[in-house]
């Protein structure tokens, strides 16, 4: 008896495997997990980039990881201010980028994601504390 499940849950996936046992004396249990093909291994942070427009490092507001973060996109700096990184990769094809921010303004904003040639709005909600 083959039993294959799409994504168990780790922790039942056993106890199900010793319960079929149990039941049956012969089973088998397949757990296929699928998994990315090229799995993210490094994290940029924003303060070490290349910053332009009035871009800057800031440090004066908790629950930044690294050694502070980048502000000065509002206000004054609106559509000039710039965060540049330099990416390498051994892997031909696309990838994802999650991005890791706050923003306190109160309102929703949009920032420009440029990556390979190509340019995404996206927008950032407002987030709290």
């Amino acid at each position: 008896m083959s039993i294959h499940r799409a994504n168990p849950r780790p922790k039942n996936s056993a106890a199900i495997a010793a319960l079929l046992l149990a039941l049956t004396g012969a089973a088998s249990y397949t757990i296929a997990v699928p998994t990315p093909a090229h799995a993210a291994t490094s994290v940029l942070q924003s303060e070490s980039s290349v910053l332009s427009g009035g871009a800057k490092v800031e440090n004066e507001h908790a629950g930044y990881t690294g050694t502070g973060y980048v502000g000065g996109y509002t206000d004054d700096n609106k559509g000039s201010a710039q965060s540049a990184y330099t990416v390498s990769s051994s892997f031909a094809g696309s990838g994802t980028v999650a991005v890791r921010y706050a923003n306190g303004t109160g309102s929703a904003k949009t920032l420009t994601l440029t990556a390979g040639g190509s340019a995404q709005q996206i927008v950032l909600p407002a987030t709290s504390g």
